[in-house]
């Protein structure tokens, strides 16, 4: 058995200290509601759910949702109840949702749009970079390396993986544009993920290519992708 990646211990965090967090918060101060008030401690929870969020937007998803339940079952009447029967905590815990949602929203196309900056200077570093190298005289291998990081950056959001059987749930992408040769070369690849099939008839697997978790729906440039698994499918012939 390998060892888990320090990393990837770190990043599951977040989805254990802070929904912990609002439950310890609300229980500790159950006791003293009366003195604090519900608006009091939503507004110490609002602002616990969007440090959630800006850490992880899906640790500020969670820890959302059970601020809402924390503050509905120890600060709401009745006590100890997820129901509610004041106008006034319902409003609370309505507004209370709708900052946690909205803060985990906000967070989520911060971080698709810091990607997406990221991979283009990227892009544009590579590409100079390979027109610097190729004025010159220099080993093809050097120069394919150089190439594909100028294409990978536009994938640099996509995971790929090599499955011997493909799940029949997902969508096929398609080699060519249908669409005709004047529309945008692009296909919008969904969260569940796409299956690629490879045209030499004798690999028999199937490439099941996915956006990185916590990034939704992508748009990807389709001749970009397949110039990646034409690569992958001269390595495999």
């Amino acid at each position: 058995m390998g060892a888990h990646h320090p990393r990837r211990r770190f990043d599951k965090l977040p989805f254990l200290v802070f929904p912990l967090g609002v439950l310890t918060l609300c229980w500790m101060t159950s006791a003293v509601r009366e003195d604090l008030g519900v608006a009091n401690v939503a507004l110490s929870l609002a602002a616990i759910t969007c440090i959630a969020a800006f850490v992880r937007w899906e640790a500020g998803l969670l820890t959302s949702l059970v601020a809402v339940g924390a503050l509905n079952y120890f600060h709401t009447t009745p006590i100890h109840s997820l129901r509610m029967t004041s106008g006034t905590d319902l409003l609370m815990i309505f507004l209370l949702t709708c900052i946690g949602i909205g803060s985990s929203a906000i967070a989520a196309l911060r971080v698709r749009k810091s990607v997406r900056v990221l991979a283009s200077e990227h892009s544009q570093t590579s590409l100079i970079t390979l027109r610097k190298e190729i004025s010159d005289t220099i080993p093809i291998s050097q120069a394919w390396l150089s190439a594909i990081n100028v294409l990978g950056s536009d994938l640099v959001s996509v995971e790929v993986r090599l499955a011997d059987t493909t799940p029949s749930n997902l969508p096929v992408i398609a080699r060519r544009n249908h669409n005709g040769p004047d529309s945008d070369d692009t296909f919008v690849l969904p969260e569940s993920g796409a299956v690629v099939y490879f045209a030499d008839p004798r690999i028999e697997q199937a490439l099941v290519v996915t956006p990185k978790k916590s990034m939704g729906a992508l748009e990807v440039n389709r001749e970009h992708l397949f110039s990646f698994i034409q690569q992958i499918e001269l390595a495999l012939r």
